[in-house]
């Protein structure tokens, strides 16, 4: 059942994990339901104000404070909750999860990673030191969009196959803020980097 604080038109994002709904309300409070094995539902006090952005990976949550730090909670799979030290304290200013993976990016557009590199999430290349604008997780690859317009992507990328070359390489990106590619296993739709 969808909780009462997460009806009647309060909510302002919405996501999801493998088995929990988590909702970002317009007052800053995360929300979370559904299976409990993963603890997503255990949304930290920290988590439960003042809160402008989430991200959710497979048993995990990521929170973006007001002032610029970040919360994470939920199942730890291979170091997803473990915030590195040049992510912690005020200067954060957007977050990304996918699978036991995350990502934040500074307010001087760096990229920071951490969690699983399975898929060499974390084989970051001097491209995302600076100059990053967004930056989107999946369980498989990373993207950041440069201020300059490009787009780099690493991991098991849309461009690439898994294991070469897990360096930043520049991909093509529309002025429509989408990109269109096919995964080495799966096809990727449209989605949006935003």
């Amino acid at each position: 059942d969808i909780p009462d604080a997460a009806k009647g038109g309060t909510v302002k994002k919405i996501a999801a994990s493998l088995s929990n709904p988590v909702a970002l309300t317009d007052s800053g409070s995360v929300i979370a339901w559904g299976d409990d094995w993963s603890k997503v539902n255990d949304v930290p006090e920290e988590a439960k104000a003042n809160v402008v952005d989430i991200a959710v990976g497979y048993r995990h949550v990521i929170a973006l404070k007001q002032d610029g730090s970040i919360v994470t909670w939920g199942r730890e799979d291979e170091g997803n909750l473990d915030i590195p030290e040049e992510a912690k304290g005020n200067n954060i200013k957007a977050v990304a999860a996918g699978g036991n993976h995350s990502l934040a990016l500074t307010t001087e557009g760096k990229v920071i990673a951490w969690g699983d590199s399975e898929h060499d999430h974390n084989e970051l290349s001097e491209a995302t030191e600076s100059n990053v604008s967004k930056i989107y997780d999946s369980p498989y690859y990373s993207l950041a969009l440069r201020e300059t317009g490009s787009l780099l992507a690493w991991g098991r990328t849309p461009a690439g196959t898994p294991g070469i070359e897990p360096v930043c390489s520049t991909m093509e990106f529309r002025s429509d803020d989408t990109l269109s590619a096919v995964d080495y296993d799966y096809a990727l739709p449209k989605a949006n980097i935003s």
